[in-house]
């Protein structure tokens, strides 16, 4: 029986994916509309993003679950502004059905937003006391616990080149003759290296924005969390084609900061996150980490997406 109701789960996640892609899309639009986009533009903007993404097509055949992230990043980043509270319940669900969500964390503690905090303190409590039978039952817990301190690094970063991870990069340099405590040496550098990068971006957005009195505080979230959003990508021990699902925020963003000075470099980034196809071959299956690295760059911290006038709205 036990066997039967999970398949039955199983079935429903299957049934429930393009209905997911559609709320994807449909936060998409919208997101873009907050950033300046006018309507015709982010819709044919959005269409191509969701057409034309293989992440989005190996999330779809593999039965991932990254649709679910998607829409918790894009809720959070909508829900914000007027109702942090809800921003902050959207971080904690998405966090509890894959964890990378969670990161979001860190940018709205530096920001010091007390109400989408506890948002997602409330969340997360509020569903592992369900769980939990209010701490009556740990067992599914103690399982993800265990899960977690086992999770097999060296074959999920070593075996596979569509790994995009720091770890399997350090390893196919041929750095696996080394002792492996030196491999997570370096990973564990890379990842602090990364995680720096972000807190420095961080502090350029928050002054960049205090000096611009025009600019949209709205605006300055979506870079903090934005930015985040994708961190997982870096300092995951796994970063699979599917995965990459996550950066369509970012791609909106970066094509909001960097179209009109950079127009080339925002499609080679898009086309390295979202159009080539895999590659195990390496140092080449690696193109889209590159690609959400110069998005990244492509979207300044000290930037500003602002129109004047419906004339100014992008595209």
């Amino acid at each position: 029986m036990q066997i039967n109701l999970w398949l039955f789960v199983y079935y429903i996640h299957q049934c429930l994916q393009f209905f997911l892609a559609n709320i994807a899309y449909q936060l998409s639009r919208k997101l873009a509309s907050r950033i300046g986009f006018s309507e015709l533009a982010g819709a044919i903007l959005v269409s191509g993003l969701f057409v034309f993404n293989y992440p989005l097509i190996r999330t779809l055949h593999l039965n991932q679950i990254n649709l679910y992230t998607l829409i918790a990043v894009l809720a959070a980043l909508l829900t914000l502004q007027n109702r942090p509270f809800i921003s902050g319940i959207a971080v904690a669900f998405g966090g509890l059905i894959k964890i990378y969500p969670l990161v979001l964390t860190a940018p709205l503690f530096l920001a010091k937003r007390w109400k989408v905090v506890l948002g997602v303190i409330t969340g997360l409590g509020a569903v592992i006391l369900l769980q939990t039978r209010f701490a009556q039952d740990l067992l599914i817990w103690k399982q993800f616990i265990r899960f977690y301190l086992s999770f097999p690094f060296e074959r999920e970063s070593s075996m596979y080149f569509r790994n995009s991870s720091p770890l399997s990069f350090i390893r196919g340099f041929q750095l696996a003759g080394l002792p492996e405590s030196l491999n997570i040496i370096l990973f564990i550098g890379a990842a602090l290296g990364i995680v720096a990068w972000m807190v420095v971006r961080f502090e350029q957005r928050r002054k960049s924005f205090m000096e611009n009195r025009n600019a949209d505080p709205a605006h300055l979230d979506f870079g903090h969390l934005i930015d985040f959003s994708v961190l997982t990508l870096f300092i995951a021990p796994s970063a699979w084609d599917h995965h990459y699902l996550i950066a369509v925020p970012l791609a909106l963003w970066a094509i909001a900061l960097g179209w009109k000075e950079k127009h080339g470099w925002v499609i080679f980034g898009l086309a390295n996150v979202f159009i080539l196809p895999p590659f195990d071959v390496f140092p080449f299956s690696y193109v889209r980490t590159l690609g959400v690295i110069i998005l990244l760059v492509l979207a300044s911290p000290t930037k500003h997406p602002m129109f004047d006038s419906e004339d100014e709205k992008l595209l």
